[in-house]
């Protein structure tokens, strides 16, 4: 036992010579930018609305419709469908990723010039609960930026910015009539600071050596971490000095929360950094060729008239033997009518709980057959998502799907998209992937040992484990606490340190 009390003694004596200064440099780094996060969400703005606006009006011609599909699916559109606007529903196509979508009058079946932008700036009044008539500018924008970065996921995206007095500004992912991210200047002063302090963004150009000189500050806080709970463990605290029993109090507190901060969040770095990124990719096959019937389109359209809580209708190619869903399948066009989920007609109060915990967009998916327009028994939604994914796959194919309607564990509320379908393939790598069927999108995928560090994160670095018990806004006050705790025994080791170095000087002297 005392061989044992020595040995960890002395690592915890070389840890303290040789990694303080970095260390204590690190903790008020991370610390002062920890807390600009969980003060992003406290005090930045909210949406006046949180779901996507309904179908409300349609009015149309079903040969004109019917003629649209099949002209933007010969022109090689990737995605067609008729969506809600301000003045009742168009038809969407979209051509490009990185260019704005087309839209289309249901009834004559002209283009409706600039009506990306238009529904950009409709959307962003609907969400942003601000007038047109303070609208500064409205932007294309196609790439990421410190004022929207890379987390938001969605691009292309429009920047509609107002002239109010906090500066208020929407981004809208004009596809799925989404909300993307609402900020303010505030907001943009924290996000800066947050980025620059804890991820070091500044430091992207270097490559590795950004890595190298944050897993190096990061292990520093690790090895200090555990040399002091060997500290707390072997010294007794009697005969101390006041302010070195405070450093002593304040460390029985945080050396466990450093501990977990710092081991995650290095895990975190080295998965970032050198995994591959697949979030986003577009996974449906193109559109049918084989035009979509007037009676078909009749009859699906009569049924959005007839309700008000349509989301959307989209064209998509599904394959034509449903027993048989293979990536040589035929396809055949079906439509995809997307309902909204419950209780967005009763105007039910959603909070910002509800936005982190997630809003599903679709209570449910009826799919019609594009020649009689009459509903599918044998094709579903979860079907299409396994079919998607087996699209992406190179050889693995889908072994179960199950839906996804709160962000969580695994999908978090990063990836913006909801409901969605967490597919497992039957792979060596017990791959998952989150499919979005009403876009045909890849939400996310995960690996098992890419979960494993999801966990890792989750747990160690965001204290998710107490969201089930006090839900996320206490759980932040748990974590400014720490954070507070932090900060006094920093101060209070910085204070020692300097001390021994004034001691160590006198008596040099």
């Amino acid at each position: 036992m005392a061989t044992l009390k020595r040995s960890t003694n002395h690592f915890a004596n070389w840890a303290h010579k040789f990694f303080l200064w970095p260390a204590l440099f690190a903790c008020f780094v991370w610390l002062i930018s920890g807390f600009s996060h969980p003060l992003m969400t406290w005090i930045g703005p909210q949406p006046a609305n949180f779901r996507a606006p309904v179908v409300k009006q349609i009015d149309y011609d079903a040969q004109t419709t019917s003629n649209l599909l099949a002209q933007t699916s010969q022109q090689s559109a990737n995605l067609v469908k008729v969506i809600a606007s301000e003045n009742g529903a168009l038809l969407q196509a979209t051509y490009e990723q990185n260019q704005p979508r087309q839209y289309f009058d249901l009834t004559t079946g002209a283009q409706v010039a600039e009506q990306d932008k238009q529904q950009a700036i409709w959307l962003a009044g609907y969400y942003s609960g601000l007038p047109a008539e303070q609208i500064e500018q409205v932007e294309f924008i196609n790439e990421f930026s410190a004022e929207y970065p890379w987390v938001n996921r969605l691009l292309p995206v429009y920047r509609v910015s107002y002239s109010d007095d906090a500066g208020h500004i929407a981004f809208i992912y004009t596809e799925t009539n989404t909300l993307a991210s609402l900020t303010n200047d505030t907001r943009i002063v924290l996000q800066s600071v947050f980025r620059a302090l804890h991820t070091w963004n500044w430091l992207e150009f270097t490559g590795p050596f950004r890595v190298l000189i944050i897993g190096y500050l990061m292990l520093a806080l690790l090895a200090m971490s555990v040399s002091g709970l060997i500290y707390l463990i072997n010294r007794s605290w009697r005969r101390m000095p006041a302010h070195n029993k405070l450093h002593r109090a304040s460390a029985y507190l945080v050396v466990i929360p450093l501990f977990m901060w710092s081991f995650s969040g290095f895990y975190h770095l080295l998965t970032a950094e050198y995994s591959p990124a697949r979030a986003g990719l577009k996974l449906s096959t193109d559109l049918p060729k084989t035009p979509v019937s007037e009676q078909a389109m009749n009859l699906v359209l009569t049924q959005i008239q007839q309700s008000r809580q349509v989301n959307s209708l989209n064209l998509i190619a599904a394959p034509s033997n449903k027993n048989e869903q293979t990536k040589s399948s035929k396809t055949t066009p079906v439509l995809r009518l997307s309902y909204q989920a419950e209780g967005a007609q009763q105007h039910k109060a959603l909070t910002k709980e509800d936005k982190y915990k997630g809003i599903s967009q679709e209570a449910k998916v009826v799919y019609f057959d594009g020649k009689t327009g009459q509903a599918l028994t044998d094709f579903n939604d979860k079907q299409y998502a396994m079919w998607l994914a087996e699209q992406y796959s190179e050889s693995a194919t889908a072994a179960d799907a199950q839906i996804v309607r709160f962000f969580g564990m695994g999908y978090d509320f990063r990836n913006k998209r909801l409901p969605v379908w967490r597919v497992s393939l039957n792979d060596v790598d017990k791959t998952q992937l989150f499919i979005d069927s009403q876009s045909g999108v890849l939400a996310d995928a995960s690996t098992a040992s890419s979960r494993l560090e999801s966990l890792s994160f989750s747990m160690l670095h965001k204290w998710n484990f107490l969201v089930p018990l006090t839900g996320r806004q206490v759980r932040d006050y748990f974590i400014v606490a720490f954070i507070f705790f932090s900060v006094v025994l920093t101060y209070f080791g910085l204070k020692l340190q300097l001390e021994r170095m004034g001691i160590r000087k006198a008596k040099a002297r």
